[in-house]
């Protein structure tokens, strides 16, 4: 029975701090936001300020959309990133794709200890969405590369992503 108090005002303790979350949240992807991503935001933003606290629902379905594009937004970049890495692991590259291979890892680490993306900044984010556009030039075959990991994995990338350590990039697995 006070398993289920406990349990009951943590639920209504989480509800209360849906505003704060989603203020905190706003501010966090504002700076993260592309033109396209920014104008979602926007709209979010305003629904979220017209929706009337006791509105649980709406707030609800709200905070799922926010928390998706937060998704798209910081994790997007940085899952694309790990699957090229994963695609190109145990390949015969060049000298230039294995350069190109080794700093695409170091951001792959830099995702890692910054808890999977929470803590990187725009500079980073947008560092990230730059060495996959530069792992596309170096790599031709990294479309099929990448769909062949991908389907691995049932097709999904965050999936993929989950499942791989650094350890396990690194060593080709």
């Amino acid at each position: 029975e006070q398993v289920l108090k406990l349990a009951g005002t943590l639920h209504v303790i989480q509800k209360k701090q849906t505003r704060v979350r989603l203020e905190d949240l706003i501010a966090e992807l504002g700076p993260l936001c592309n033109n396209e991503e920014k104008a979602e935001l926007l709209d979010l933003s305003s629904a979220f300020a017209s929706t009337p606290p006791e509105d649980h629902k709406a707030l609800e379905h709200i905070e799922t959309s926010f928390k998706a594009l937060d998704r798209q937004v910081r994790t997007g970049p940085c899952v694309e990133l790990l699957i090229d890495v994963m695609a190109c692991s145990d390949r015969k590259v060049t000298a230039h794709q294995n350069e190109v291979f080794k700093r695409a890892g170091k951001l792959v680490d830099r995702y890692v200890e910054s808890d999977h993306g929470r803590k990187l900044s725009p500079a980073e984010i947008g560092e990230m969405k730059q060495m996959h556009e530069e792992m596309s030039k170096a790599y031709p075959d990294l479309p099929t590369w990448r769909k062949e990991k991908l389907d691995e994995y049932g097709g999904d990338p965050v999936i993929a992503a989950m499942s791989m350590t650094n350890a396990d990039i690194r060593s080709g697995s």
